[in-house]
Formats: C-alpha cells, sequence, structure tokens
C-alpha cells in the first residue's frame, strides 16, 4: 500500500498520475481500474481474446512461419550472401586455390590424392559428390606438421581452403571412409634435406656414441616390431619405450624382435623404441615389419634423412598399381572404377542381402500379408462407377467375381489393363485374364 487516503465520497479513478526515480524521471506509470482488456487490433495475433495484444516477430506469421527468403545460412530474411567462391558469407578468398583437389568424383577418393606444393600455397577441396569431409588433424594424425579439418562429413557441395604455411609431410583422410579414401600434401622438400624422424610411420637410428637408438615416429599405437640391422650384428637390445611398454626384446644376428604377451601397445607419436649395442657401426634398417595390437601390419619404412619417400604401389589388384603412391584399393563389391561387382538386393544396396518377404515387402518379415490371400472390396464410388480395389499376397493371374444388385456396362483401367489383361463385363459378371501369361503384382491396388 501506497498511502491511506481520507475520503467525503466513493472516487471513480486516479488520473494526473507522476511518478519518478530518485533523478526526477517519470516512470510512465498508469491507472489499473482491474478491468480485463479485450486487444481489439485486427493485426494481432490474438485479436478478440481478452488479453493484451500479441504479434509476430518480424518476418514471421503468427503460426511462426517465416513469410521473406531465407538467407544462404537459413536465417529467414538473412543478409548473408554466398561470394563468387560459392562459400555462404565468404570473402571470395577460397577462389584463390592454387591447387583443387575433388572430392568424391571418381568414387570414395581425392583427385589428386598425393600433392607437393610449396609453403604458403592454398589447397582447396571440393565435395563433387558423396557422404565425405577432410581431415588432416593432429588428433587423428599427430605426426602433421599443423593441423586441418573441414569438419563432419556431409552430403552438401561443400568446399574447404587451407594454406599450408609449415613445411612437412601431411596425411588426411575422409572419416566416413577411411582408410581406403586417403591423401597426402607434402610441403617443400617434406620436411627438409637430412632431416631424420620428420616422416609420418618409419624407424631411424640414432648414433649415441659408443650404442645405438632407434627412433620411431608413428600414427598408430605400435603391438609389435620386427627389423634387422644392416652392415653389422647385434649383441644386445634393451631399454627405450619397448622396455616401457613391458615388450618382450629379442635379438639375434641382426635380427631384433619385439612384443607383449599382455596386448600392451606403445602409443602413437614419436621416441626412441629401444637400444642396440651393435658390434659394429649399422648401415641401415631393413626388413621392417611393425604391426598394431591386433597384428595388423602397419606401413613403416626406414628414414635415412633423405626427404620424403616416394613408395610405389606394387600390388597388381590394386586400383593403382605402378604408381608412386600407396597401394589403394576398391570397396568391397565394386570395382576400382566404383562400379558395383555384386548383385543389388530389393533396397538398392550393392551386395545387400535384403529379400522380398512372402507379402512382396522388401527386408519384411511376413507380418504384412492379408488374412486372405486376395482382398477384394469397393473403392471410390462415383455416378455410373465404382473402383474395385485388391490387396493381394501373391501374384494373381485371372479373376472373375459377380456384383450383387447391379448391371455392369464396362470394365477398364487399373493394374489390369496396366499388367495388359483382357477383360469381359456381362450382366452382373466381370472376367479379366492375359493371353500373354502376365500376372498382376502382388500388393495393393485398382484393380
Amino acid at each position: 500500500t501506497l498511502l491511506t487516503l481520507g475520503l467525503d465520497g466513493t472516487p471513480s479513478a486516479l488520473s494526473g498520475l507522476v511518478v519518478s526515480n530518485a533523478t526526477g524521471q517519470d516512470l510512465g506509470f498508469t491507472f489499473d481500474s482491474g478491468d480485463v482488456s479485450t486487444c481489439d487490433d485486427m493485426e494481432a495475433c490474438n485479436y478478440g481474446a481478452e488479453a493484451d495484444c500479441e504479434y509476430a516477430m518480424t518476418n514471421y506469421d503468427c503460426d511462426g512461419n517465416c513469410t521473406v527468403a531465407a538467407d544462404c545460412s537459413g536465417e529467414c530474411g538473412g543478409m548473408a550472401m554466398e561470394d563468387e567462391c560459392g562459400v555462404c558469407e565468404g570473402d571470395g578468398s577460397s577462389c584463390a586455390a592454387d591447387y583443387v583437389v575433388e572430392v568424391g568424383a571418381d568414387g570414395n577418393s581425392f583427385s589428386p590424392a598425393d600433392l607437393q606444393i610449396e609453403a604458403g600455397e592454398t589447397v582447396q577441396w571440393v565435395n563433387v559428390s558423396g557422404f565425405h569431409n577432410v581431415d588432416g588433424s593432429t588428433d587423428t594424425y599427430p605426426n602433421n606438421p599443423d593441423s586441418f579439418y573441414s569438419g563432419s562429413a556431409s552430403n552438401d557441395s561443400w568446399t574447404y581452403s587451407f594454406t599450408f604455411e609449415v613445411e612437412g609431410s601431411y596425411n588426411y583422410e575422409c572419416n566416413p571412409h577411411a582408410p581406403s579414401m586417403a591423401g597426402t600434401i607434402t610441403v617443400g622438400d617434406g620436411g627438409g634435406e637430412g632431416v631424420v624422424g620428420d616422416e609420418a610411420n618409419s624407424l631411424w637410428l640414432v648414433d649415441n656414441g659408443g650404442s645405438w637408438g632407434v627412433g620411431y615416429n608413428s600414427d598408430y599405437d605400435i603391438g609389435g616390431f620386427q627389423f634387422s640391422v644392416d652392415g653389422t650384428t647385434i649383441n644386445s637390445a634393451s631399454g627405450g619405450d619397448a622396455a616401457s611398454a613391458g615388450f618382450m626384446t629379442s635379438a639375434s644376428g641382426s635380427t631384433v624382435l619385439g612384443f607383449s604377451l599382455t596386448g600392451a601397445t606403445i602409443s602413437s607419436g614419436s621416441g626412441n623404441l629401444l637400444d642396440l649395442d651393435l658390434a659394429g657401426d649399422p648401415s641401415g634398417l631393413s626388413s621392417l615389419v611393425i604391426s598394431d595390437a591386433s597384428g595388423t601390419a602397419l606401413d613403416f619404412h626406414y628414414d635415412d634423412g633423405a626427404g620424403g619417400v616416394a613408395d610405389t604401389c606394387d600390388d597388381m589388384d590394386a586400383c593403382n598399381y605402378d604408381a608412386e603412391a600407396d597401394c589403394e584399393y576398391a570397396m568391397t563389391n565394386y570395382d576400382c572404377d566404383g562400379n558395383c561387382t555384386a548383385n543389388v538386393d530389393c533396397a538398392g544396396e550393392c551386395g545387400g542381402s535384403a529379400t522380398v518377404d512372402g507379402c512382396g515387402v522388401c527386408d519384411g518379415d511376413g507380418s504384412t500379408c492379408p488374412d486372405e490371400a486376395v482382398h477384394i472390396e469397393f473403392g471410390a464410388l462415383s455416378a455410373g462407377s465404382v473402383e474395385i480395389l485388391m490387396t493381394n499376397a501373391e501374384p494373381v493371374s485371372g479373376f472373375q467375381f459377380s456384383l450383387s444388385g447391379l448391371t455392369i456396362t464396362g470394365a477398364e483401367g487399373g493394374t489390369a489393363a496396366a499388367s495388359g489383361f483382357m477383360m469381359s463385363a456381362s450382366g452382373s459378371t466381370v472376367i479379366g485374364f492375359s493371353l500373354t501369361g502376365a500376372s498382376i503384382p502382388a500388393g495393393d491396388s485398382q484393380v
């Protein structure tokens, strides 16, 4: 209660209200009579309601529907526009790529898959077809000199650009189709002439003055290893990350073998695999067999510091046999050109196992069949005509039925005509049949 008034009569209202704040500013108070107001604005969403008028938001109707055009980002009435490169709210810089890699233009592939560029140059990936992305992040490839990632895979016609400022060897992949859909970017000389340890998935020798270390650089957890030391024999092998992971290590002649009896692994990254006591100076490492925790072979090589390695695919079953790159293989049930080489099931999946059930439903469980093998009923009725509807669990090669209380003047159309049936109508009886052995397929139709 603001205050209590002593009056000579009964008041009808308050007027001339001036209520201010501490600085003397009028707060705009009004007198509340207690009456319920009715919205009388026909433009309001709640016209005629006993309430204050409510209005639609700008660019929307009262049902929340957008009444103007949406911009390229999907905002109703927004101002975002595609730049000349086709990028929403882009600044046009993505058009200035030095190299363009097409994504999905030839099946699940990057084209070209391998690039040699210079530092400061830009690569743009353009999704031509399919559900793809570009992942060269250091989360996926810890040995990449820098991280790049286009985002989650999408069917959209997206583009993604990245400027490579740091020299070195980069690996990347499409997450849904890895490892078969992958690529490489070599910036500069791949890390520099005469540098060891900069190449992904490699081993190298380190002269410790009296003993030799074996360094490793791996994108994967290592579950086991075997290699030969060239040019000398091994007195012993011990220590390093292999020992820290609890590996058993054996050295005999020029061969070293390391593995775990407990399923332990050496984490991806780089470090010192183990230390060697050798009879002389080694000339290199050869016959490298490196595997993951499941025993799958990993593609490792010896890094002698001479720069990037140009592997040649020597598997005649690969899609890129004899190319200077890692072997690339077709997906299961497809050839190298992306053509399906197996049967396509009823769902359209290449090599799929879906079949049509007894009710004519693809990948069905047979539960949708009607109680009767064939069920006939009336459909739409109009002046002088009536639809005859049929549900049949199996193909129908002929039919005959009669209508009670009616005289039939003709029968035509429907799936009977579409199947090439001859039809005869006489009195109250209809007969349909095929002279060629055709049948009406199982399903629901106007016969």
